[in-house]
């Protein structure tokens, strides 16, 4: 366990097994110790008088980080930046001004999320006005705005908008998947979970004037079996079939139905992450909420829930920020990490979760459920309509 004094807002780990922080400014835990990461000693941007204000990490497959922060028109501050190698002595930043008239728009601006995709050189950031106002550290999931999707070409090395115009619903987590020769991207907002083909994002002139993304496919509650209209996350197992966090609970998709668990008690499941043999861990609550909701994380084997906080188990708190898998069995250090071994953020608290499960593969209840390898397990309602579902 590492401890430190920086509040944190969202973590993720390189191809080396470190564990990248975003929250003030950066952070880089090795496995054995934590090191504070800004001006003054790395490529992070100088924001003096102040630090900077990070929001969002996502690191692409060249072990680029990419950071999306919060920030004021008034002062000359960076927007999002990059760090290009694994001791941060390099990287590039882009201020507000590289983003259009947003300036003359809203008073404050941040990126709640950013993603480096895994099939192309293209970096997704939903930028959006600040919720909250102004102040640090990341703001809750209610009364979360709109905003505008950019994306950087890392082969021609600028941002540009995407779909220009359009005012995205808010964006929570942006994943993707391999789709035959291309891929999707799947975007979970608060109007249902909304799937970019092949990653294209032309508009389109529709009869009465207005524009749509034409090759948008919008999934929520009215027109497919998912069990909120508002989604909070997703997570792919290993035959492309997803696990998705919503308003009211978990809802799973099996290549051809959603079935769905309502639990939460109205909190939502707000992060998740799936393992390669099926289990899936998650958050309920809001842990940026001014009053923390969250009672620590689940474990869903198929069958029932397990419950970790600080009562259960040694987690140091139950305020719980990211859920990160580990890919690969390492040794850093004398700290010995296991494959699906993972990392959790627990308020300051970077926490290694080693838990076995037993490589056991059974058969699923259901017909074409092949993403479940378990023997049995009961949703509280099943879905009916497919996943091609349009707008």
């Amino acid at each position: 366990m590492a401890s430190t004094s920086i509040y944190i807002n969202e973590a993720q780990l390189d191809s080396y097994g470190n564990v990248w922080c975003a929250g003030r400014d950066l952070m880089k835990y090795t496995g054995t110790q934590a090191a504070y990461l800004d001006s003054s000693n790395s490529a992070v941007p100088d924001n003096g008088p102040y630090y900077l204000d990070t929001r969002s990490i996502s690191i692409d497959a060249d072990d680029i980080k990419w950071v999306g922060c919060a920030v004021s028109t008034s002062l000359s501050q960076n927007l999002i930046f990059s760090i290009s190698d694994i001791d941060a002595a390099t990287g590039e930043s882009w201020n507000l001004s590289n983003f259009g008239d947003l300036s003359s728009q809203s008073d404050n601006w941040e990126v709640p999320e950013i993603y480096a995709s895994p099939y192309c050189n293209d970096i997704l950031a939903f930028i959006s006005p600040l919720n909250g106002g102004s102040g640090t550290g990341a703001t809750g999931t209610i009364g979360v705005t709109g905003g505008y999707l950019w994306k950087y070409n890392k082969d021609i090395g600028e941002w540009n908008e995407m779909s220009p115009d359009h005012v995205w619903p808010h964006i929570y987590e942006i994943t993707a998947k391999c789709q035959g020769d291309g891929f999707d991207y799947y975007l979970a907002t608060d109007d249902g979970l909304q799937i970019i083909s092949n990653g294209h994002l032309d508009l389109q002139d529709m009869a009465d004037g207005s524009k749509t993304v034409q090759t948008l496919k919008k999934l929520n509650s009215n027109n497919s079996g998912i069990g909120s209209n508002i989604i909070y996350g997703i997570s792919f197992d290993e035959y492309g079939n997803y696990w998705v966090g919503t308003e009211s609970g978990l809802s799973y998709w099996d290549g051809e139905k959603f079935y769905n668990w309502e639990i939460g008690g109205g909190l939502g499941v707000t992060k998740l992450i799936s393992r390669s043999n099926g289990h899936i861990f998650f958050r309920i609550g809001d842990p940026f909420a001014s009053t923390n909701t969250c009672t620590g994380f689940y474990h869903f084997n198929g069958d029932s829930f397990t419950l970790y906080n600080t009562v259960s188990s040694d987690l140091p708190s139950d305020r719980i920020i990211s859920l990160l898998i580990n890919k690969y069995k390492s040794n850093k250090n004398g700290l010995s990490i296991m494959q699906n071994d993972l990392w959790i953020v627990s308020d300051n608290d970077l926490v290694l979760f080693d838990y076995e499960i037993p490589h056991i593969y059974g058969s699923s209840k259901y017909t074409g459920a092949t993403g479940w390898n378990f023997i049995d397990y009961s949703p509280t309602s099943e879905g009916t309509t497919g996943d091609n579902a349009n707008i």
